[in-house]
């Protein structure tokens, strides 16, 4: 899916929305959002800047920096589970 603004979703569908995994890039803001959708919306993921300086709309304040000691697992975790909820 590209907007008009050139955002962009890539990932799964489903019923014509965005559903499971996926990215969405913010291009107008130069932040990029990963993780699960559930009927268009985002469920569980993680926002990173993404090309923030060449963005036309940057955001005013940079996204700030996430302190857990395995962000990832974090997250995998939480969205395995959203998933799973979702069959």
């Amino acid at each position: 899916l590209r907007l008009a603004n050139e955002n962009r979703y890539e990932g799964q569908w489903k019923d014509d929305k965005k559903h499971g995994k996926g990215r969405f890039f913010y291009l107008d803001r130069g932040q990029m959002y990963t993780g699960v959708w559930c009927d268009d919306i985002p469920k569980c993921g993680t926002v990173e800047d993404f090309g923030r300086q060449e963005a036309p709309k940057p955001t005013i304040y940079p996204l700030p920096e996430c302190k857990l000691q395995d962000l990832r697992g974090v997250v995998k975790d939480a969205e395995d589970m959203f998933l799973d909820e979702q069959q």
